[in-house]
């Protein structure tokens, strides 16, 4: 190929990855190396989107190029896994498998419920509630799996910021105030994101989507669902017709999820065959070695875990775990006679890693020839999780 592959800084930690032919750009990949929580630990992830090839240029295997370029940066650059949302029957050539389930919450009927407990408040933000919203957004995080750990100069913060100063027309955060006052939930719009964007209009056109909603306790998350279902009524009127289902962007385990429980909603988790989240290892002892001290929590709390040492395999390297009572260690691969040898794809392993899928069933699937000892500390180690991202961060 003649084209000219370069790279550049798209600000907020963002990169494109470019082919120019003749200075023209005809094909590009954008991409965003950020931290991700893992329970106790935090994992350094690449994010790919914005892939796109000018059509005149398709069928040459331009974004193939470019993905396979970008992979193998982020590689060298300390990555332990990446993730994309993608469509179905491509990425699986560069090794991506379909993580599981997306989640959400669906409230039917918003106009039933839709009232502030007594003594709370809901207004639009303002700047001097930004330190309070991103408290928020780090308690929430802090338990996550996959959520991103959002810096003071993150991109998303820097649009709420320029939210809050007028400077983006058709967006709106709202905060609710408990009845001391102090912000405790927040509901942000999103619009002008492009995954709520696209979410509104293809999907939910008759619908209404609210792409980030937290809340600090579970009496905060009764009151910002009623502020919610509010929002939709003030939505009904605008739009002059029934908003019939309001949809939240809202972690599968936060406090907003379980107070639906209470109410009219649904709980909604949704998976494809070979679309949607996607993800891949990048470093097999990286990945291990990153998410070591949520394994050790993990670990310290089974009253019977196996104990031993056991190397995993994949294409993506080698890296030996040593369990005890007393948490997980991660080193260079071993094949001492002694130590479990356990071979599995780089797919299975982030599988396994990220816990989207009942741990068994994908062995069950994906390694059925495992057993004794190789089942045995996978088990122990990769319980099933729900690993989530939020929508404004995609």
């Amino acid at each position: 190929m003649t084209e000219e592959v370069v790279f550049r800084e798209l600000g907020g930690g963002k990169m494109a990855a470019v082919v120019l032919n003749a200075g023209e750009e005809v094909s590009c990949v954008e991409t965003e190396q950020f931290v991700v929580r893992y329970g106790a630990a935090t994992v350094e992830c690449v994010y790919a989107g914005g892939v796109e090839t000018q059509e005149a240029w398709r069928g040459r295997g331009l974004a193939r190029r470019l993905i396979t370029v970008v992979l193998e940066r982020a590689r060298a650059g300390g990555a332990a896994f990446a993730l994309l949302y993608g469509i179905g029957d491509f990425y699986q050539r560069f090794g991506f498998a379909t993580l599981g389930a997306e989640y959400g919450l669906a409230l039917r009927h918003p106009e039933q419920g839709a009232v502030l407990p007594e003594g709370w408040r809901v207004r639009p933000a303002e700047e001097g509630d930004l330190p309070a919203i991103r408290r928020l957004y780090d308690a929430d995080a802090a338990s996550g799996v996959m959520t991103k750990e959002r810096t003071h100069d993150d991109a998303v913060w820097g649009k709420l910021a320029a939210l809050v100063r007028g400077e983006r027309a058709g967006d709106e955060c709202r905060v609710v105030q408990d009845t001391g006052g102090d912000v405790a939930a927040y509901a942000w719009l999103g619009r002008g994101f492009w995954t709520v964007d696209h979410a509104q209009e293809r999907y939910w056109p008759s619908d209404f989507f609210i792409g980030e909603v937290i809340a600090g306790d579970h009496a905060a998350a009764d009151a910002v669902l009623a502020a919610c279902r509010l929002w939709a009524t003030e939505e009904a009127a605008r739009r002059g017709r029934r908003v019939g289902t309001v949809r939240l962007g809202v972690s599968p385990r936060g406090a907003v999820t379980a107070a639906g429980q209470y109410q009219e909603a649904e709980a909604t988790s949704t998976s494809w065959d070979s679309a949607g989240p996607q993800v891949r290892t990048l470093s097999t002892r990286r990945l291990l070695a990153q998410i070591a001290p949520e394994l050790s929590r993990r670990v310290v709390g089974l009253r019977a875990p196996w104990q031993g040492r056991a190397t995993l395999h994949t294409s993506e390297g080698s890296a030996t775990v040593r369990v005890t009572a007393d948490g997980v260690s991660v080193s260079a691969g071993d094949a001492r006679p002694g130590v479990t040898s356990i071979a599995v794809t780089q797919q299975t392993l982030i599988r396994l890693v990220l816990g989207a899928f009942p741990p068994a069933g994908l062995l069950a699937r994906t390694a059925p020839e495992l057993s004794g000892d190789a089942r045995s500390c996978l088990l122990t180690l990769f319980p099933q999780r729900e690993p989530f991202l939020y929508p404004l961060d995609r």
